[in-house]
């Protein structure tokens, strides 16, 4: 945060920069309560069950931050879409995990040979252009704004859901301090 502040001071003006700020404190707060543990007992278990872990360690931190950010984007922006988690959930990894990569290998390549450097530049393009259909898709469904007449509302519920989300997640960590001292 100080650096950003150090490079851009007039960044502190920025809706972007405090909503950013946010969702990575909602996660390092709540990043102890989500932590991975890998067992015998989690290997040797069905696949619909490992596949159920695997969807609840993409979808709690998503509803981590959708919640957290509910109540500030409802202040900044005057609206809501209920559809943020869900394109997140397929976003952030096809970004994270194919277009970042395919972009930093691109500029490395370009520095021995362009023409494959602009393929490599072609291929992100493609998956990025994909990823813009895909969010239009859903989009075109049914984005659900929240705005207007909503609005106290909506910040009372996302405030509600925060505070019992919070609430939830300390009664765990207090029961599981609890039961490691039996």
């Amino acid at each position: 945060m100080f650096v950003v502040l150090l490079v851009n001071p007039l960044a502190l003006t920025s809706s972007g920069f405090w909503l950013s700020f946010i969702a990575v404190a909602a996660l390092l707060a709540f990043a102890g309560s989500f932590e991975a543990r890998v067992s015998v007992k989690q290997i040797e278990t069905p696949a619909g069950e490992r596949l159920k872990g695997a969807a609840r360690l993409f979808v709690r931190p998503q509803l981590i931050v959708f919640i957290a950010l509910g109540v500030p984007l409802v202040f900044f922006t005057q609206q809501l879409s209920l559809l943020a988690p869900l394109i997140n959930i397929v976003a952030i990894p096809v970004v994270g995990f194919l277009i970042v990569p395919i972009c930093f290998a691109s500029l490395l390549v370009s520095f021995v040979h362009e023409r494959s450097a602009m393929q490599l530049f072609t291929i992100a393009d493609g998956a990025i252009a994909l990823l813009i259909d895909f969010m239009e898709f859903l989009v075109g469904l049914g984005a659900v704004l929240i705005s207007g007449r909503w609005r106290s509302l909506t910040i009372g519920m996302c405030w509600l859901c925060s505070s019992l989300f919070y609430y939830c997640c300390c009664l765990r960590e207090y029961a599981e301090e609890v039961s490691s001292f039996h």
